[in-house]
């Protein structure tokens, strides 16, 4: 299944920084820091690696982003001859994430499991990365990132359904200040002044040792989830990025439209009535609760809901409902 050597040799040179930068952005290498481009971005999750498989000149078929889409039937394959022994690949986790639900193989069909390799066993590592708007290459956004954890060993039985792995990472002893970071990464790379500058946890897989297949070397893992620590959640746990757009309010609400933004990682909510603006503020999730904190001073605050693809269903502290549903773009 896997293509000439020369491929993956190509994908490495591209995914080693050679592509090119924005205008007026810094060199990649530094001391001290590793890269991590990530070159997919699903709903919350930005992701990368250092292959994955090509055929046919598709090169989405087996990308990293179908670790992310919420089945089965699709797999990251790394991209090497062999058994992709120390092949990575990446992604932005939640601080507070304690554990992984990994979908091991090929797991669409019991024959494509079983033909292909999976992972015995992973080694996983936390870095807190920097980056910039003006950090992007063709591939995607670049990282610049320390490690905050050491090496930690995963086994995976060789099964199909999904199998929970512990991350014993203790999160009280990273880092919680961004600005420090931020301002160091600044520092190293002589970054411009304009522009945006944010920071991400980023947690790294390696393959160590593989469960051999029948048929090709080809080491496929199908998802990977983990639960989202109650200190992000909001109603129902959702989180805010499900949250987030236009609500159009219809029953219970004092206005007729909710807007709940996100720019720049900022979270922004703006209420309407009769065409007018009727309040705005920030907004925040976490502990299972919505809370809108008025610029005029007042909070209203959500400790339970339900969310399906277009209806939201909000509880206040007092009891009271409100249901909406999302608005026409």
């Amino acid at each position: 299944m896997k293509q000439p050597a020369w491929l993956a040799v190509a994908a490495a040179l591209l995914l080693a920084g050679l592509a090119l930068l924005a205008p007026g952005a810094p060199a990649f290498a530094q001391e001290g820091w590793r890269q991590f481009i990530v070159t997919d971005r699903v709903g919350f999750v930005a992701a990368g690696a250092s292959s994955q498989l090509v055929e046919n000149d598709d090169w989405t078929k087996y990308a990293p982003r179908n670790l992310f889409d919420g089945g089965k039937d699709s797999a990251w394959v790394e991209g090497v001859e062999g058994d992709g022994l120390g092949e990575q690949v990446w992604f932005t986790v939640d601080r507070g994430t304690a554990d992984l639900i990994l979908t091991n193989g090929f797991a669409r069909n019991a024959n494509l499991f079983q033909k292909n390799n999976r992972v015995k066993r992973l080694e996983a590592t936390l870095w807190a990365a920097a980056t910039a708007s003006l950090m992007v290459t063709e591939l995607g956004q670049v990282y610049q990132a320390q490690p905050v954890s050491g090496q930690l060993s995963l086994g995976l039985a060789d099964q199909a359904a999904p199998q929970s792995l512990a991350l014993p990472i203790d999160w009280d002893r990273l880092p919680v200040d961004p600005p420090k970071l931020i301002e160091d990464y600044g520092r190293s790379f002589e970054l411009p002044a304009e522009g945006s500058f944010w920071m991400d946890y980023v947690l790294c897989l390696e393959i160590k040792e593989v469960y051999r297949g029948t048929a090709y070397r080809d080491t496929c893992i199908a998802e990977i989830a983990w639960t989202l620590p109650r200190a992000l959640a909001g109603p129902g746990g959702c989180r805010a990025w499900q949250l987030a757009g236009a609500w159009k309010a219809e029953e219970g609400a004092e206005w007729e439209y909710l807007e709940l933004g996100i720019e720049d990682e900022v979270l922004l909510f703006s209420a309407y009535l009769g065409g007018q603006l009727y309040d705005a503020g920030l907004w925040y999730v976490g502990e299972g609760r919505l809370s809108l904190d008025s610029d005029g001073g007042s909070s209203r605050v959500y400790t339970d809901g339900t969310l399906s693809s277009r209806t939201l269903l909000l509880t206040g502290e007092d009891g009271h409902q409100e249901r909406y549903v999302r608005a026409e773009e």
